[in-house]
């Protein structure tokens, strides 16, 4: 906010205002800056690279990375489509890329999104899309099938959405907005005024708050109005299942930090085999250093029949978009004390 006051030279403090003055004050920084409105496209890289790291402790992840190029500067932010692509990929039901990874033993969690803060929320603006997985040690061991099941479930959600009705479709995709609106209107009081001042100084801008009542600002910055575009949904989902589209996949666990006796056999004839010791064996060479931590890595470029591996087609997974949510409630509103169940009834139903 402070970059959009008036500069005053006889004092570094200046008297509160009331919203509409401040208001007036952000909408005027902004209003000679040109906005722009860009398609959906991936940033030009040569190609996905495999990046192994050392972390600062004890952990065992992998992360693989999207760069998102702006989508829109106006029009296109309170769609939230990075937001929608997130709540597919990341969904835990049981025909999702968590629930099969799970059955194997691979992973223990799996998140994915873009950042949670200021401009990294919104595709819009440009972002990084990430899906951060939790690995268990099978899981390391097998890291290529990991990312083989992330990109075969982001591209059966791509096929399945191509099929889908309109109903079907906006059905899917209303889900996450009342999700949203529930977590808002029910969820846990906090006084972090900081944090208020802060969505309300963004959700002023002309970039986020076109055509929303003052009223609502903060339910819109909270995404209670989410309205997806789904030609621009499957546009995302794409761009997520196309390896070639991939920025880097991310390695991270303290098995690189200690030499190795293994050896990794380049002549095995098993792609998946071959490449998975890369997960649990220290390079035989000096490491790059992080600037700014000291993290030690290593960056190598993927094997190609990798890469086609992953971007062939299987149906070896048992995968599917997010069936319809059926615990989401339809109405809050307390029932009247001739339906309302009591306590001991439910205690011996739960017996039973």
């Amino acid at each position: 906010l402070a970059s959009a006051l008036p500069r005053v030279r006889t004092s570094p403090k200046l008297p509160l205002q009331p919203f509409s003055t401040t208001s007036a004050w952000r909408r005027s920084s902004w209003h000679s800056r040109p906005l722009r409105i860009l398609p959906i496209q991936t940033s030009t890289v040569k190609a996905c690279s495999l990046v192994r790291i050392i972390p600062l402790a004890e952990r065992l992840s992998l992360r693989l990375i999207w760069h998102l190029d702006p989508i829109s500067c106006l029009t296109d932010w309170a769609q939230r489509t990075e937001d929608v692509c997130a709540h597919i990929l990341g969904h835990e039901g049981t025909a999702s890329a968590t629930a099969e990874l799970r059955r194997r033993g691979f992973i223990t969690d799996l998140i994915a999104g873009t950042g949670t803060e200021g401009y990294s929320k919104s595709a819009a603006c440009g972002s990084w899309f990430i899906i951060l997985i939790h690995l268990t040690p099978a899981g390391l061991a097998q890291w290529p099938i990991v990312v083989d099941i992330i990109f075969k479930y982001a591209a059966k959600c791509h096929a399945e959405l191509e099929k889908q009705s309109k109903e079907e479709t906006d059905e899917l995709l209303n889900e996450l907005a009342q999700i949203t609106t529930l977590k808002f209107d029910y969820g846990e009081q906090y006084d972090h005024s900081i944090e208020i001042v802060e969505d309300l100084s963004i959700s002023m801008l002309p970039l986020y708050s076109a055509d929303q009542p003052r009223s609502q600002l903060l339910r819109f910055n909270a995404g209670c109005f989410i309205k997806p575009d789904p030609v621009k949904l499957k546009a995302m989902l794409f761009i997520l299942q196309n390896v070639n589209a991939c920025h880097s996949i991310q390695l991270l666990s303290t098995e690189f930090l200690n030499a190795s006796t293994k050896s990794i056999d380049n002549d095995t004839h098993n792609v998946l085999q071959r490449n998975s010791r890369l997960g649990t064996v220290r390079p035989d060479r000096a490491p790059e250093i992080e600037a700014r931590f000291g993290t030690e890595y290593w960056r190598d470029e993927l094997d190609p029949e990798l890469l086609e591996y992953w971007a062939s087609p299987n149906n070896e997974y048992d995968l599917s978009l997010p069936e319809k949510n059926a615990f989401l409630p339809k109405s809050l509103s307390l029932l009247p004390p001739s339906r309302a169940v009591s306590i001991a009834a439910f205690e011996d139903a739960a017996a039973k």
